[in-house]
């Protein structure tokens, strides 16, 4: 006589031994790959914070605030400097921000014309460190006509806006709100900071051109304009990245200060230098990085991630500290509605990660495949959130 109770023990073990499997493939891979994973999202940031200590040294070049700048008008005006992207994947790009051009966008740079220059990568122009000293001279017709091509362009509009404002809203400016439910922040698109770093690059020709014309109070501010907008950057960052590039263009605009105040004997220039040099020692003693925006909101978005690079996280939910630091973060710094969608992603964490077939194989696609149903059995969506932050960063 068949046994039933016994036949339906024995097929339950097969169902039983593949639902252990299909759960523990996405728990070994965390516990085998985590760190490895927190390694490779975890960005390295004492040189960030060198540097933006000693960029302090020239807060107090920067151009008067002009409060009638609303934040949203800056953040617009800075999209509408880099604005080439057509394709931001689950982000959406503004696209009724007007285009702002520059002539060095597309006019080749004849290097015949300052032929004792020397230039700097990514800007085809005359080099920044020496061309406010050369204009201070003797330039020829040829060179005053391409510098002043350089200062009347119309896109220093735009950069001095971004300069002066209070405040500038670069996520409401740049993208359109609310984001896509699966968008998230590892994927949100890194804009091409070359192009904005050639503003600080072509900001000491503008500098030069006024000074050539015998307008050196022109010449002063557009210096301290492109120290400004390295500050608007900075203090406005929503990533590491771009607090670096607010930092590294506040460097630019310093030292094309320094270089004019150089060339027109002001004993400004002493006071700026000394002001380095303190600033300089005093990086090299370990401070308080809290203020750093952009550097807080992306140590927020890493704790966020932190179920995938540990086990008890991934079964459990994040930690006590690390949910403390992103609800910190987020009282501290949101400010606008694009920010309250920026930290809705944040805290969304891998569980809206979908995974793109045409930019992975078979094999990550089925572990995420096995690890999305782990999830649905468990009620975990972190399981297979964490399996395609895998298998996108494999």
């Amino acid at each position: 006589m068949i046994n039933l109770k016994r036949l339906l023990r024995l097929a339950a073990i097969p169902a039983l031994a593949t639902l252990l499997v299909i759960i523990a493939v996405p728990v070994v891979a965390v516990a085998i790959g985590g760190r490895t994973l927190d390694g490779m999202i975890r960005p390295m940031f004492s040189n960030t914070t060198k540097k933006a200590m000693v960029a302090e040294a020239a807060r107090p070049f920067t151009v008067q605030v002009d409060s009638s700048i609303t934040p949203m008008a800056a953040g617009e005006a800075m999209h509408s400097m880099r604005a080439k992207d057509s394709d931001g994947g689950r982000f959406r790009f503004r696209t009724d921000v007007p285009i702002a051009t520059a002539p060095w966008q597309f006019a080749p740079y004849d290097s015949t014309l300052f032929p004792t220059l020397g230039g700097v990568s990514s800007w085809e122009g005359p080099d920044f460190r020496a061309i406010i000293k050369y204009a201070a001279g003797t330039p020829t017709a040829a060179q005053r006509a391409y510098l002043n091509a350089v200062a009347s362009a119309p896109v220093w509009q735009a950069f001095d806006r971004v300069g002066a404002a209070p405040a500038v809203d670069y996520i409401g400016g740049t993208f359109v709100i609310p984001f896509a439910y699966d968008a998230t922040w590892l994927e949100m698109p890194i804009p091409r900071f070359a192009s904005t770093k050639m503003y600080a690059y072509a900001s000491a020709a503008r500098a030069a051109a006024h000074l050539a014309n015998a307008r050196p109070d022109s010449a002063e501010h557009a210096l301290r304009s492109t120290i400004s907008f390295g500050f608007s950057m900075s203090d406005n960052a929503t990533t590491l990245i771009e607090q670096l590039v607010g930092v590294v263009i506040v460097d630019i605009g310093r030292a094309g200060l320094q270089q004019f105040f150089e060339v027109t004997k002001d004993p400004r220039g002493a006071l700026l230098a000394a002001r380095v040099d303190s600033f300089t020692t005093l990086s090299e003693t370990p401070g308080d990085d809290s203020a750093m925006r952009g550097l807080a909101i992306e140590r927020a978005a890493l704790a966020a991630v932190a179920p995938c690079t540990n086990v008890r996280e991934l079964l459990f939910g994040l930690s006590d500290a690390h949910r403390a630091e992103m609800e910190a973060t987020r009282r501290r710094f949101q400010r606008f509605p694009s920010d309250s969608a920026l930290f809705d992603m944040i805290e969304a964490g891998p569980s809206r990660w979908t995974l793109s077939p045409a930019s992975t194989g078979w094999i990550q696609r089925q572990f995420v495949a096995i690890s999305r149903t782990a999830g649905r059995l468990l009620g975990n969506p972190r399981l297979g959130g964490c399996a395609t932050v895998m298998a996108v960063m494999a």
